[in-house]
């Protein structure tokens, strides 16, 4: 009897040694498994997120007195030029209470096929290595398609050309038209292919629904280039 009482007691031991490390390990490997899976939290990189620039409102204007050429950027979800603060003083001089067309003015469709502004386009337009400003807009009631070049070492001074400046409180159809930039390059026109333009400048290319024009400096003089329409 003895015996036969250890042998049991030996094999009760038994199991519950085999049972006790069978849960440590099911416990080992569940803090194994829970530590690796906060590993590779770690590691999961997320994508950025993008932005949508049909939903990109504005444009606005910000005056920046630290900057000596202009910009233009996203802040907020709304496009943003910053104009040095010699180019704004000519530009509210002739334009008092400026404001640029919206995105909102346009066709959404326009608004997505761009991955920029419509009313706004920054380039160097007269040649001088130095980044001026095209835009549309209204003060007063007044459309205008305007110009405002940056101080260079051959511009003495922040300068202001108008382009299209109707008369006040008159009806135009500057809203409906959108800028895009234009590198230097050769157009032909499509009405004769003998017509050409040697564009040596950056330069602006004006569209609308009926109309579509490349307008250039030259000398200081704005020069216009037919590509479709009047």
């Amino acid at each position: 009897m003895g015996w036969m009482h250890l042998k049991a007691n030996f094999r009760v031991c038994l199991i519950v040694l085999v049972l006790d490390c069978t849960n440590r390990d099911a416990r080992t490997d569940s803090t194994v498994v829970r530590a690796q899976a906060r590993q590779d939290s770690v590691h999961v990189a997320l994508p950025p997120p993008v932005q949508n620039h049909a939903e990109l409102g504005g444009p606005t204007l910000s005056v920046d007195s630290t900057i000596s050429q202009p910009t233009l950027d996203t802040l907020g979800g709304v496009y943003t030029v910053h104009l040095p603060s010699e180019m704004a003083r000519v530009l509210y001089d002739s334009l008092p209470g400026f404001t640029l067309f919206p995105q909102t003015n346009y066709p959404a469709a326009l608004v997505a096929a761009h991955k920029t502004t419509l009313s706004v386009v920054l380039g160097d337009f007269n040649g001088d290595s130095a980044q001026d400003v095209a835009m549309l807009g209204e003060s007063d009631s007044t459309a205008a398609f305007i110009i405002v070049l940056a101080r260079s070492a051959t511009v003495r001074e922040a300068q202001l050309v108008s382009i299209q400046r109707p008369l006040r409180h008159t009806v135009s159809d500057l809203p409906t038209y959108y800028l895009e930039h234009v590198s230097p390059q050769t157009f032909i026109s499509p009405d004769n292919p003998k017509y050409k333009l040697e564009l040596r400048t950056d330069a602006i290319h004006a569209n609308s629904e009926n109309v579509s024009t490349i307008y250039y400096l030259k000398n200081g003089q704005v020069h216009t280039f037919p590509m479709a329409g009047d």
